[in-house]
């Protein structure tokens, strides 16, 4: 028989195709989404760029910087114009979000410090009791301006594997929701915008919604993770093999009159835990404000006047390179733990105990 008219033996399953090819078009979609449409990642790559421009330029001009990092905490925090305008401190501010954890933040600031450099950590202390595996926050930034190395680090328990960053690139069903919510209703993509990017890579923001204070009851005893004890201790030994001054800078937080000593103490608690690590720049404030006026959007993102204030002690703390010893945490730390006591059977002086202490320092 002609083997030309017998069925043929090799079937193209055109479902199995058809499910790729969907699959493979969902891929380049979400891969376009990210690069072009997601609000959050145009925004913090502009920062990115901005923030690499103005050290690029520190380096050119001054040779040697201090470079700050951490989450938006930090980018909200620490005016690099400022430092250098009235203090002399040629600085760039490589603060970002939270969201993206230590990993990232970690690796975008190392990208940007030299030889002859301070590298000054001001990570979230609620960062550094996690595990710091990149989210996909992280991911999708690293890959949208081309720097996936930003992501591998020797402090992780478990390397990032690439299908799993792969996959991480995918818009979350919950961002498509909220872009769609923003949309009916008229509102803004994202909440902030370029316009809020300052050249030396500090953010401000108008909207003034504070709402609350850091209160005692969401503070527990801080514990240093493995993965961050293991970032820490990398950091020294990396700072040391390249010839970089290093040292940890406590992010301030609006709290409640009432509850500060107690939230001081949780922070000193926690410094000390740092201390075994890296110095610790001794800011007498120990992360704790209670001027509510201070602070804008969040209670960890300053106003410009909280800023300048915050900018200002670093400023004198790294000129004088001021560290606490260990000893002296431990001392504060039992001082502050009489404090509260006396000031559980003595209410009206409590807000005033804790200021006494942030002056005489």
């Amino acid at each position: 028989m002609d083997s030309s008219i017998l069925p043929s033996k090799t079937r193209i399953p055109w479902g199995a195709v058809r499910l790729l090819a969907s699959a493979a078009i969902a891929f380049l979609v979400s891969l376009a989404y990210l690069y072009y449409g997601n609000p959050e990642i145009r925004f913090y790559k502009k920062a990115i760029q901005v923030k690499q421009d103005w050290a690029h330029k520190l380096t050119r001009e001054y040779g040697n910087k201090t470079v700050i990092f951490g989450g938006s905490s930090c980018a909200f925090s620490i005016d690099g114009e400022r430092l250098l305008e009235k203090h002399q401190i040629p600085a760039v501010n490589m603060g970002l979000h939270a969201g993206m954890r230590p990993t990232m933040l970690t690796n975008f600031a190392l990208s940007e410090t030299r030889p002859g450099d301070t590298l000054i950590v001001a990570i979230e202390p609620d960062l550094l009791t996690k595990p710091l595996a990149p989210p996909p926050l992280a991911v999708q930034l690293s890959y949208a301006v081309h720097s996936p190395t930003w992501l591998e680090a020797p402090w992780l328990d478990q390397p990032v594997s690439k299908v799993s960053s792969i996959f991480a690139l995918r818009p979350s069903g919950y961002l498509l929701f909220v872009m769609l919510g923003k949309a009916m209703k008229g509102l803004p993509p994202y909440r902030y915008n370029p316009d809020y990017i300052h050249p030396s890579g500090w953010m401000t923001t108008p909207d003034r919604r504070l709402i609350g204070f850091g209160r005692q009851e969401n503070f527990r005893p801080v514990a240093l993770s493995h993965e961050a004890e293991n970032l820490l201790g990398w950091l020294r030994d990396w700072s040391t093999a390249h010839r970089v001054r290093v040292a940890y800078s406590m992010p301030w937080m609006c709290v409640d009159p009432r509850d500060v000593t107690v939230i001081q103490r949780s922070n000193a608690a926690f410094l000390q835990q740092v201390a075994q690590y890296l110095p610790v720049l001794k800011d007498p404030h120990l992360g704790a404000s209670t001027t509510r006026e201070y602070f804008a959007d969040t209670i960890n993102h300053l106003t410009p006047e909280g800023s300048a204030l915050r900018t200002d002690s670093l400023a004198q703390q790294l000129q004088a390179w001021d560290v606490w010893k260990n000893q002296e945490l431990e001392i504060l730390s039992t001082k502050l733990a009489g404090e509260n006591q006396t000031a559980q059977t003595n209410q009206p002086a409590q807000s005033g105990l804790s200021e006494k202490l942030i002056q005489s320092k």
